[in-house]
């Protein structure tokens, strides 16, 4: 490509009186050609990238029906590896997950976009990256025990991974569309109210939605050396916190920032006015 940005280079040369003058400005324009080939391939390739990270909806063709298996795979691909999740069997188990049944039938065509699609009325799955990222962040392991609140598609991911997992929802309307699934996949699932956890004791306790503040019975809810993966958000950015039962109580440390949509009943409370 250098080659043929010099050779299209159309220049008017001045008139030299010695052979180094020549010479100095003839190694300037080669210069300068270099210069912009290397820009010019540079905004190629940014604009490859931009167009690979944001892949759209992938139709088999002439069936006009969407391809979910294909767009998994590009979810995994763009929004998943992409973000520095490396974990094998996160990544095998996003790959087979069918993230399109956990949410409303209407919204199936947006599963595996970089949006929160919806499940039901003020329910929506996070974003592939956030929740790539969040389960990330907890260090799964096989036959850990999870409870996944208002969380369905970590709960579908863990369990492929090995993970006793419950799935507690607390809205039934939610709970009707993603229960099916998760029943396929082995998951426990309990509706009752998101801030009293399902009992037991846990590993690793994940939340698919932000929370103004951190209930305690969640952290309590944790066995010693178990993790709690959350969003904290009281702004337009949030935080996601990573919490740890420790002996001398519950650490906490944040981890990247992300914003996705606050649960239902964990706004931030009105501040009393006088």
């Amino acid at each position: 490509m250098a080659e043929r940005l010099r050779s299209g280079l159309q220049i008017r040369v001045p008139r030299f009186e010695s052979g180094s003058g020549l010479h100095s400005f003839s190694n300037l324009i080669k210069y300068t050609a270099g210069k912009f080939a290397a820009v010019a391939c540079a905004c190629i390739a940014a604009a490859a990238l931009t167009a690979y990270k944001r892949p759209q909806a992938v139709i088999t063709k002439g069936s006009g029906r969407m391809d979910y298996f294909t767009a998994r795979q590009h979810m995994v691909e763009s929004q998943v590896r992409v973000n520095d999740v490396t974990d094998p069997a996160l990544q095998k188990a996003m790959r087979h997950i069918e993230r399109e049944r956990l949410v409303a039938p209407s919204q199936a065509f947006a599963a595996y976009a970089e949006v929160e699609a919806q499940i039901a009325p003020e329910r929506a799955l996070m974003r592939p990256r956030d929740i790539a990222k969040l389960l990330h962040t907890l260090k799964p392991e096989a036959g850990q025990k999870v409870l996944a609140l208002a969380a369905p598609y970590a709960a579908a991911v863990l369990a492929h991974a090995g993970l006793k997992v419950t799935a507690q929802e607390g809205d039934a309307r939610a709970a009707s569309v993603v229960g099916p699934y998760l029943n396929e996949l082995g998951v426990k699932t309990v509706v009752q109210d998101l801030h009293i956890p399902a009992d037991g004791s846990y590993d690793l306790i994940i939340t698919e939605g932000a929370v103004t503040e951190v209930p305690e019975s969640w952290t309590e809810a944790l066995a010693m050396g178990g993790r709690l993966a959350v969003v904290v958000r009281i702004s337009a950015i949030g935080k996601a916190k990573l919490y740890t039962r420790v002996a001398s109580g519950v650490s906490d440390a944040d981890v990247f920032d992300s914003s996705p949509s606050i649960l239902s009943g964990f706004e931030a409370r009105p501040a009393f006015v006088f």
